[in-house]
């Protein structure tokens, strides 16, 4: 007998399935959006200051478990200061478990005091326990044999 009824069963389940999956979209909507938050703010915030970054890169950044707010103040710092370091130096010396505040803030000191200091230079200071900041600010001006 139930074989010849209509099937309205049938018809509330696939509602109900498509409301099931609807809120699973949804729901992972929501989940993406709230992992993806602070790369999204790092992204517009770069942009907003002059740093060419985009999104993929910083997406990419965050796949690889780098530092992503490190590299971007450190991209704002230098690109604000003129120093013309490239995003994918930053990168791979975040990488390394370089101190990217040091180069940067070194550096900019370094050229306030009219020192020469690449980022090269300034990496293998930081690397040899280097504090170039502080450095810099004690001894006024650094021969260049001290950073290599």
């Amino acid at each position: 007998m139930m074989l010849f009824m209509p099937s309205c069963k049938k018809n509330g389940n696939s509602i109900k399935n498509f409301i099931m999956i609807y809120l699973y979209i949804c729901i992972a909507i929501v989940v993406l959006i709230i992992m993806l938050y602070r790369p999204i703010k790092l992204y517009v915030v770069a942009n907003i200051c002059g740093v060419e970054l985009s999104f993929s890169e910083v997406i990419l950044m965050w796949i690889r478990r780098i530092r992503i707010k490190e590299v971007v103040d450190g991209l704002i710092i230098s690109h604000k200061a003129g120093l013309g370091i490239k995003r994918d130096e930053l990168e791979a010396f975040a990488l390394a478990g370089g101190n990217i505040k040091n180069v940067t803030f070194g550096m900019i000191a370094a050229q306030k005091a009219g020192i020469e200091l690449t980022f090269k230079k300034a990496c293998n200071a930081d690397f040899n326990g280097i504090q170039l900041l502080e450095v810099i600010q004690k001894q006024g001006a650094l021969d260049e044999n001290s950073f290599k």
